[in-house]
């Protein structure tokens, strides 16, 4: 064996013994044995490729020995020797290949998300888009089905909203003005968001009646305005068809004026046709046909009886529509002259 040799192996035994754990169990700490080390320039084949190494293996006692570091460079793994604590920390080396591709993909990903949200934001959404999104929205609003139909463009926008009252009455009485007001006030917002400059008006409807219970508008701060449906037309028909006499007077006539909160009715007559069929009724049958008309009222308009504030009158239609009876909002009656 040559001296240059005798060194170079010299020098690999020595980074061998730093190494404990790559020794053969049996070497305590402190413990000193002699071995025999024999050179020999061997080939390592890595995964089909060969291995170049910055030092060559050793066999000893016919085992064969590679430097811990080479050993480190062979699997890509980090060596790093405390001299302090006498300990050899392995770990795993940094692939700068997989690292980079995990770079380019979270860059990838990153502008498919702005693309995306890019392409959401130029989504030019038509009426008939809007029509079909608010009716998944508010599919099933407080408990009652709603139905939208919408009309116009993105500059103005007229909603109706169905309800079908002969199976949500209970539902719709339940809510409040203002819950009434919160939904439309959300409906608006919702169309504002797709058609931000557009005018928007519209009404709640009963389907099963087609009559309206509400009609709103939007000011130009996007706030909802609600207004209930003045029912007093349709109100006066029902009054004719269900009072159609007043003992033998046939012929009558209903007005009403006012709102919910402060009523008024009015019964016309034509005294001069039905003096007689007039003179012939009893105070206590005018007071109960009238109290019978307060009570419909109440009934049609789903008023609360105590809170509700109606007065009545029946008036000579002859004579410019002179009052005849007046009922007041505590039911008292008060008779006028010539009639009483």
């Amino acid at each position: 064996m040559t001296g240059k040799k005798s060194k170079r192996i010299a020098l690999i035994i020595g980074v061998l013994f730093t190494a404990l754990m790559f020794f053969p169990t049996g070497i305590a700490e402190g413990a000193q044995n002699t071995v025999q080390a024999i050179y020999k320039n061997l080939k390592i084949i890595n995964n089909g490729q060969a291995a170049t190494l910055t030092a060559q293996p050793v066999i000893i006692n016919g085992s064969t020995y590679l430097p811990v570091r080479a050993l480190g460079n062979l699997f890509s793994k980090n060596i790093d020797w405390n001299e302090a604590r006498q300990e050899i920390t392995i770990t795993d080396k940094t692939n700068s290949e997989v690292e980079s591709l995990k770079a380019q993909l979270a860059e990838r990903d990153l502008q498919i998300t702005l693309l995306q949200a890019q392409l959401d934001k130029n989504k030019v959404m038509d009426i008939d888009d809007l029509e079909d999104q608010l009716n998944d929205d508010y599919d099933d609003y407080e408990d009652i089905e709603w139905n939208f139909s919408l009309k116009g463009d993105e500059e103005d926008v007229t909603v109706r909203i169905d309800i079908d009252l002969d199976d949500f009455d209970d539902e719709w009485d339940d809510l409040s003005k203002s819950d009434i007001k919160d939904f439309l006030q959300d409906v608006c917002d919702d169309i504002l968001e797709e058609f931000e400059d557009a005018d928007i008006s519209g009404v709640i409807r009963d389907s099963s009646a087609k009559k309206e219970l509400v009609s709103f508008t939007v000011n130009s701060k996007g706030v909802v305005k609600v207004e209930e449906s003045n029912d007093l037309d349709d109100l006066e028909d029902d009054l004719i068809d269900e009072f159609t006499k007043l003992g033998s007077i046939k012929k009558l006539d209903f007005e009403l004026d006012g709102d919910e909160d402060d009523l008024t009715f009015t019964v016309s007559i034509d005294y001069d046709d039905y003096e007689d069929e007039w003179d012939d009724l009893d105070r206590d049958d005018i007071e109960v046909f009238m109290l019978e008309i307060k009570d419909f009222i109440i009934d049609e308009l789903d008023l609360d009886y105590d809170d509700a504030n109606i007065q009545g009158y029946i008036v000579d239609s002859s004579d410019s529509d002179k009052r005849m009876v007046k009922m007041s909002t505590s039911e008292k009656f008060s008779y006028y002259t010539p009639y009483n």
